[in-house]
């Protein structure tokens, strides 16, 4: 009997060998094979072991390799009869259907498993505990659901587990069987439930990606088994309690994300002490104590999040001793004190968040040695004439928020031709004085401009009319005098809120007139608000203002203009008298947009009387309401 058992067993393992190239014409015919992105040498040459994607050993098919191949349809049951298969990366295709426990109980010699990024559905079969040969099962974003059955702990060669993005659910079972694993993903699914005690207890793991699911409950006081962890990554999930201090333990962390998790209590002073730790974040968390000198003791430290926290206390200066750190967040904090000079000496810093705390200092000195592309110190005490200094930035600089701060002096148009990569800039309720120079439009990829509050004078320039690439832009409450002419800023394909003329916040969204082609990214819509604050004698009476919704189209369609004849009486700050000219236009005509013109003129406590003249018009009209809420 045990000699024949032998010869038929060796029978069948000769037959699977001769026949490994009908499973895959099986897998030809069934996934489309036809208008696959390469077919080369499939159904034509009669070795199947030449076909594109195909590598044998011996004669018998060892791994099949289709990714982004254009695959569709079903995962063929027959594959199974491949019994010396060790691969089969089938990824990045439209390959959809279920995981059939037939061809999971036929792979025992199956090592690398990869359907990822597929319309893979269903759930996993309990067979899936069957593989017991593979090192890599990815299944990530697919559709598979269900839980993870239990048998899943029977793979113990498995190394790499990655089922994130899937629509898997329930909790994580006792994974005591994957002594060899040394990477578990099964981050933004809805997983819930604590961390198995099993956990700790596999100490080969490298990398635990659990975030941005219903995980709860804390972390293991034993956590600190698992000495050879680089990335720990529990962030965006339920997870409570303290950090223990047993990560100290992780001489070879590299990564550790808590953030927007309910973590509590202080960070442990020796975690800083992990020399190969590279990215701290623990934003968005309920963090709380100061910030010791330790923090800054990992020389190849490049990120540190600590926003969003109860963190109190002062920078200290040993932050000089981080001379990698690339991005430093802050923000959102009780931090007091000044912003030490020792900035200056992390030359790599790129992002600097600092904003919506206590501190207070200057920042030219700092800013003179670094090179930086993001600037946030809006709602600070931060004061100093900080714009001299930026010249230095240059055109690298693409983020500038200084708004509700101290800071003061006037904008030098040199300054503003140097940051032509300036994408947001913001220093609304600021002490900053002047007139906006001319030389803003040459910022010609600013898409956000907050001047509001400010002590902003003189005319609005025309320039501002270039800046193409705009999304928003606010600049009420300035000291505007002189004769105006703000037709130009009806160009600007975005919201804009200017100086105002209305007792009412109200809204008048004319289409954009022709303008220059714009790239993808440019939003061509054009919304202008126009925002006032009348204020008026005792005894006047206010009077209520109606502007209608003014729609200019050229060419083709014709211009289409509504608007209402309003009386504003009131004494305030200079205030603007619009005028409109009357332009009519037929179907087809190809004479020019007219647009609105703003001309005013007043000296400070004089009464004034603005009218908006009712314009002709040739086609509908639609009206806004008034009292409309302000773009």
């Amino acid at each position: 009997m045990p000699i024949g058992f032998l010869l038929c067993a060796f029978s069948v393992q000769l037959v699977a060998g001769m026949g490994d190239c009908d499973p895959l014409r099986r897998v030809y015919q069934i996934m489309g094979g036809e208008t696959w992105q390469n077919n080369g040498n499939w159904m034509e040459a009669e070795d199947c072991c030449t076909w594109y994607g195909v590598t044998c050993v011996d004669e018998a098919v060892h791994s099949i390799n289709l990714r982004s191949n254009g695959l569709i349809g079903t995962l063929p049951k027959e594959l199974w009869y491949l019994g010396s298969i060790k691969t089969i990366t089938l990824g990045g295709t439209t390959l959809s259907g279920t995981l059939a426990p037939e061809l999971l109980a036929g792979l025992p010699n199956l090592e690398v498993f990869e359907l990822d990024v597929t319309s893979l559905s269903g759930t996993l079969p309990p067979e899936v505990g069957n593989l017991v040969s593979v090192t890599m099962f990815n299944i990530d974003d697919t559709r598979v659901s269900g839980t993870i059955p239990s048998s899943f702990a029977n793979m113990g060669s498995v190394q790499h587990v990655d089922m994130d993005d899937t629509a898997l659910s329930g909790t994580l079972p006792a994974l005591t069987g994957l002594i060899n694993l040394m990477e578990l993903n099964i981050d933004d699914v809805i997983l819930s439930g604590t961390l198995p005690p099993s956990l700790t207890m596999l100490t080969k793991l490298q990398e635990i990606e659990l975030d941005d699911t219903l995980v709860s409950g804390t972390l293991p006081v034993d956590i600190g088994r698992l000495v050879l962890m680089e990335d720990l990554d529990l962030d965006s999930s339920k997870l409570s309690g303290t950090i223990p201090d047993s990560l100290t333990t992780f001489t070879q962390l590299r990564e550790l994300e808590l953030h927007r998790t309910k973590i509590s209590g202080t960070v442990p002073e020796v975690l800083f002490e992990i020399p190969s730790l590279r990215y701290v974040e623990l934003d968005a968390t309920r963090l709380s104590g100061t910030m010791p000198d330790s923090f800054f003791a990992p020389s190849d430290l490049r990120e540190l999040e600590l926003d969003d926290t109860f963190l109190s206390g002062s920078i200290p200066r040993a932050i000089k001793n981080a001379l990698s750190l690339r991005f430093l967040a802050l923000n959102h904090t009780m931090l007091s004190g000044t912003i030490p000079s020792d900035l200056s000496g992390l030359t790599r810093l790129k992002d600097l968040d600092l904003d919506d705390n206590k501190l207070s200092g200057t920042l030219s000195s700092v800013l003179t040695r670094l090179d930086l592309r993001e600037i946030d110190v809006a709602k600070t005490r931060i004061s100093g004439t900080i714009l001299p200094a930026l010249a230095s930035l240059g055109h690298q600089l693409n983020e500038l928020e200084l708004g509700e701060t101290l800071i003061s002096g006037t904008l030098s148009a040199g300054i503003f031709k140097e940051l032509s990569g300036m994408r947001n800039l913001e220093l609304h309720r600021t002490l900053i004085s002047g007139a906006i120079p001319e030389a803003f439009g040459e910022m010609n990829r600013l898409e956000g401009l907050q001047l509001y509050g400010s002590r902003l004078s003189g005319s609005i320039p025309s320039e501002l009319a270039q800046m193409r690439r705009l999304k928003s832009c606010s600049l009420t409450e300035l000291q505007v005098s002189g004769d105006e002419d703000m037709s130009n800023l009806w160009l600007c394909p975005l919201p804009i809120q200017l100086p105002g003329v209305c007792a009412k916040d109200l809204t008048c969204a004319p289409s954009a007139p022709p303008s220059p082609p714009l790239s993808d990214d440019d939003d061509d819509s054009a919304i202008i608000a126009i925002k006032g604050d009348v204020k008026s004698d005792a005894g006047a009476i206010a009077a209520t203002v109606i502007l209608s919704v003014c729609l200019l189209c050229c060419g083709a369609v014709g211009m289409l203009i509504c608007v209402r004849r309003g009386i504003i009486q009131g004494q305030s700050a200079p205030l603007l008298k619009p005028t409109a000219s009357t332009t009519s236009t037929s179907m087809g005509s190809e004479t020019p947009c007219s647009s609105p013109s703003f001309n005013g003129s007043a000296s400070n406590g004089t009464r004034r009387q603005a009218t908006i003249d009712e314009v002709a018009m040739t086609t509908k009209v639609a009206e806004v309401p008034v009292g409309i809420e302000p773009v």
